[in-house]
């Protein structure tokens, strides 16, 4: 399985940042949430305190050192290597959906408009660690009916951890709608909202025709209308 420093350096690396600073290896520990656990990824982060710089260089197996090697001098080549490597080790769709999009410098709202250029699209995020229980199931969820209202296609994505994993699974199941999974490698679940450049959860994300996009953390009540203001002129 990828470990999440390893994840998470992908999505800093696809953005375009040098890794041998350490003000961006300080950024970039803010992405991967706290310190790597060393069983699972690279050494750079033995310690809350330690000094990102200075581990930098110290890694397992998990990826050769002379990959690590490349990052300062060529981060566009390091980046397409390095997926090359993540996906080598994928083993799920959902995570080699994630490492193509990191492979370029987009976030997942701008990837999925590059699969569908031409069609309106709805990223619905379900995801309710916050406070699971003050939200009912019907208010947050699409209805099938909202579904047909919305004539768009629907992606839903969920975090793998989600404590209502199960209530949305057999959702997804029951409106026949395409489902993403993404496995949570990252220590904080905000940090996913930052990297993939979504709202906080749950909400939706909706594409129209000409990259006209949408991001609001929208019950279904309110997304039609939502929807309708972006298809108007």
């Amino acid at each position: 399985m990828i470990s999440k420093v390893a994840y998470g350096l992908s999505l800093f690396l696809a953005r375009g940042y040098d890794v041998k600073s350490t003000a961006n290896l300080t950024a970039l520990r803010n992405i991967v949430g706290a310190e790597c656990d060393c069983e699972s990824g690279y050494g750079f982060f033995t310690s809350a305190n330690s000094s990102v710089g200075k581990h930098f260089l110290t890694c397992d197996e998990d990826l050769p050192r002379s990959l690590l090697a490349l990052a300062g001098t060529d981060s566009s080549f390091f980046c397409k290597t390095l997926t090359r490597e993540l996906n080598k080790v994928c083993s799920t769709l959902d995570l080699k959906s994630i490492a193509s999009f990191t492979a370029s410098d987009r976030s997942l709202v701008e990837f999925v408009r590059t699969l569908h250029p031409d069609s309106m699209y709805v990223l619905h995020f379900w995801g309710t660690w916050c406070s699971p229980c003050k939200f009912n199931h019907d208010d947050i969820m699409l209805t099938s009916d909202t579904l047909e209202l919305l004539g768009a296609k629907v992606l839903h994505l969920a975090l793998e951890y989600n404590n209502r994993y199960p209530i949305w699974q057999e959702y997804v199941r029951h409106v026949r709608g395409e489902q993403l999974l993404i496995k949570n490698e990252l220590t904080n679940p905000l940090n996913i909202v930052n990297v993939l450049s979504v709202p906080a959860f749950p909400s939706y994300v909706i594409i129209g025709p000409n990259n006209r996009i949408r991001s609001r953390p929208d019950w279904h009540t309110q997304l039609v209308p939502t929807f309708r203001s972006i298809l108007a002129p």
